[in-house]
């Protein structure tokens, strides 16, 4: 027997949280385990727009990014049995947060400060942190963000271990949400 024949999504699953908690990899991991498709809202955006994240933020803006991430995320909410992972702003924005909070299971992956800064310091494509002081701008993110964050569904705590560890855990909790 597999998780996907004891767990029926009825509604998408969707991954909230900062950049550099993990969302898109255990995103990855949850829907292969759960034989479910997976989607990446940060992906599609790039898909629309033609371009990377940080060209449209160079040339179009964070305004018409934000309006096509809540396209793709309406859209991706009519779906029932998937997975989504969100960038990092999509839960924080109050369309959005709406929405998923109506519409889906929201998993809050959380992670401590020096595990966000460690993974996020690994690549300079993120156009929020292109700053000489990262440690000071993780710092407020999470002071500014994490108590949006807190009204997901379910919150897992996405620390160093193996991604495995923390998919087991996203579908223990979310078996436990169905059961009530």
């Amino acid at each position: 027997m597999t998780y996907s024949d004891i767990i029926k999504l009825n509604r998408p699953v969707v991954l909230v949280g900062m950049m550099g908690a993990g969302k898109s990899t255990v995103g990855t991991r949850l829907a292969k385990k759960l034989r479910v498709q997976f989607y990446d809202t940060d992906n599609l955006v790039q898909e629309i727009a033609g371009c990377s994240i940080d060209d449209i933020f160079k040339y179009a803006g964070e305004d018409f990014f934000k309006e096509k991430e809540r396209q793709v995320v309406e859209d991706l909410l009519n779906l029932s049995n998937c997975v989504i992972s969100t960038g990092g702003g999509a839960f924080i924005d109050p369309v959005n947060r709406k929405l998923i909070k109506e519409k889906s299971t929201s998993i809050w992956l959380r992670a401590d400060y020096d595990t966000i800064l460690e993974r996020v310091s690994r690549r300079n494509t993120r156009p929020t942190l292109r700053t000489d002081n990262k440690e000071g701008l993780v710092d407020q993110l999470i002071k500014e963000c994490y108590p949006l964050y807190e009204e997901a569904d379910l919150c897992v705590n996405s620390g160093d271990g193996p991604h495995m560890i923390i998919v087991d855990d996203i579908i223990k909790k979310i078996m436990e949400l169905n059961k009530n």
